[in-house]
């Protein structure tokens, strides 16, 4: 490996200056020996579009430098032109020297110098091509024995190494991303990570990293990603806190809203009879489609103590109530004209309509989604008749 100098260069684009003048910065100089000729690229993200902070071609041999004009800790890509690519950490003031000798891998196989933190990320590449190379080497030995195997309990006693193998390479990357979770050396571990799954992780790498990195385009992106998948692990939550919530034996959720004379009305008044909760709208043709089914087992049972609190996902009054009027509903009507919006609706976690859930007399819940015929049979069993 050479030894570090600076050099005198002549910038491209954007970053052009004057013959003989020369730039300060970190240098970047590497010796490549498979990739001569090629152009070498480091890039930044900016707005998630890839930029080159700067660029140069590689010699005969292999050989470029670099030199980037960082102040702060940045996170790059170092790609040349055959596609190869590979993050790399650059701060102000450490030079970093790479070699990939002629025959060897990339990335997991350079060789780096000066950069602490871009040296780790190597050294993370490598330790999983270790853990790839074992699980792939069994794997080929499992189908050596044939399908159906010749030999089953070798097939068994395989298998078992590959998840072993497997389990040690997962608990191998979280390691390494936690233990690196305040430094840019952490993004290496991004791509071998599930980021719903491990999605703690991710947070973890952000709120870490924030400090030093907010500035980079590619921890930005990391931290838009992160932002989403919050936002999405939220809803996950409490989709299942919501479908727990309405498991039949658990009281249903209570529901307080107005009537249409402005009058609030709670489910809970309810109490003594079985009530269907029924969620639906005037502009939902399915839910308009099944009122005659719903009216016809009211008139049927409503005597026997079967009550319907029906919570309209409608966005004006007039269009509420038409609707209500024109299809003869004659039970208890309540909304906040709040179209999916509907506290209702939110509390109950509805993403589509007509939605129902059956309570019996003490407010527990019977069924949920059920309607049609399944209602129709689930009256007559709870009525006799």
């Amino acid at each position: 490996m050479r030894k570090l100098t600076y050099l005198t260069v002549l910038a491209l684009g954007a970053l052009m200056v004057s013959c003989g003048e020369s730039k300060e910065g970190t240098v970047l100089e590497g010796q490549f020996a498979d990739y001569a000729g090629q152009a070498v690229h480091v890039l930044a993200l900016e707005n998630n579009q890839q930029i080159a902070v700067d660029s140069t071609q590689a010699d005969g041999s292999g050989n470029f430098e670099l030199v980037l004009p960082v102040t702060k800790p940045e996170f790059y890509q170092l790609r040349f032109s055959s596609g190869q690519q590979v993050g790399i950490v650059v701060n102000p003031n450490e030079d970093i020297s790479m070699e990939l000798a002629s025959g060897k891998q990339f990335p997991h196989e350079i060789v780096s110098e000066g950069s602490a933190e871009t040296a780790t990320m190597f050294g993370f590449y490598a330790k999983c091509v270790e853990f790839e190379e074992q699980r792939n080497a069994l794997v080929q030995e499992v189908q050596a024995l044939g399908n159906p195997p010749t030999d089953q309990d070798k097939q068994r006693a395989l298998v078992e190494n590959i998840n072993q193998i497997g389990k040690h390479y997962y608990d191998y990357v979280i390691q390494y991303a936690n233990e690196q979770a305040g430094s840019p050396a952490a993004f290496a571990s991004l791509s071998k990570l599930n980021a719903q799954r491990d999605f703690e992780v991710y947070e973890t790498i952000v709120e870490k990293m924030k400090p030093a990195m907010a500035h980079n385009g590619y921890f930005k992106s990391l931290s838009q990603q992160v932002e989403t998948l919050s936002k999405q692990v939220a809803a996950q939550k409490a989709k299942k806190e919501i479908q727990e919530r309405l498991k039949p034996g658990n009281e249903a959720p209570e529901i307080v809203l107005n009537d249409p004379e402005g009058n609030p009305v709670a489910l809970s008044s309810l109490r003594g009879n079985y009530v269907l909760i029924d969620f639906w709208a005037s502009w939902c043709r399915p839910c308009r489609a099944e009122n005659p089914n719903v009216v016809s087992m009211y008139k049927k049972y409503n005597k026997k103590g079967f009550e319907i609190y029906s919570v309209s996902l409608d966005r004006t009054k007039d269009a509420w109530t038409k609707a209500i009027a024109d299809d003869g509903l004659t039970w208890t009507h309540v909304s906040d004209l709040k179209f999916w919006n509907s506290e209702g609706a939110k509390t109950y976690g509805v993403s589509s309509i007509p939605f129902t859930v059956l309570i019996d007399k003490e407010g527990k819940v019977l069924a949920s989604n059920i309607r049609g015929n399944s209602l129709r049979s689930k009256l007559q069993e709870i009525f006799g008749f």
